[in-house]
């Protein structure tokens, strides 16, 4: 990514591992919401969440969606590109199943994801300036947690421990 992004490479590195972050260590979603508010408030912020999707390592699937719970607003609802989160089951992650419809013929699942606050953006790409691997410091947590994770049983889909 650093190659191919020039300038932007730390600013879109810290920005990605802090969504990973989010996505899989904090929330154990795949998916995420961005506030419409937000991203006219975090224009630059929401400039990098596009150029992350054009490098294809999250995914639009939804551009203009409601959120459940009575949260107010619009939002974009995107996905991590599914390379990255690979044996969800083994991590515990809930997949979010955005190409099944609800009752309601929306996708499933989106709406009921976390907001993703792009403030939180901000504070990351600051603090990445003190950490030359912050990227590799991310999936090297993921992995770890991967890994102390126990797997689920294939027949039972009950955990092994």
């Amino acid at each position: 990514m650093s190659e191919d992004a020039g300038v932007d490479a730390k600013r879109l590195e810290a920005a990605f591992a802090d969504i990973l972050k989010f996505c899989l260590q904090d929330k154990r979603q795949t998916a995420f919401l961005v506030s419409k508010e937000d991203a006219i408030k975090f224009s630059g912020e929401n400039e990098i969440i596009q150029q992350l999707a054009d490098f294809k390592l999250l995914h639009l699937i939804a551009p203009d969606t409601s959120a459940a719970s009575g949260r107010p607003g619009r939002f974009s609802a995107y996905t991590l590109d599914a390379a990255i989160f690979m044996e969800p089951r083994r991590r515990g992650l809930d997949v979010v199943a955005f190409w099944e419809q609800d009752d309601e013929r929306r996708p499933r699942g989106i709406r009921e994801s976390r907001t993703y606050e792009l403030s939180r953006m901000t504070i990351a790409i600051k603090d990445a300036s003190k950490n030359e691997d912050v990227l590799s410091d991310v999936l090297s947590a993921v992995a770890e947690d991967a890994a102390n994770d126990p797997a689920p049983d294939e027949e039972t889909d009950t955990l092994v421990r």
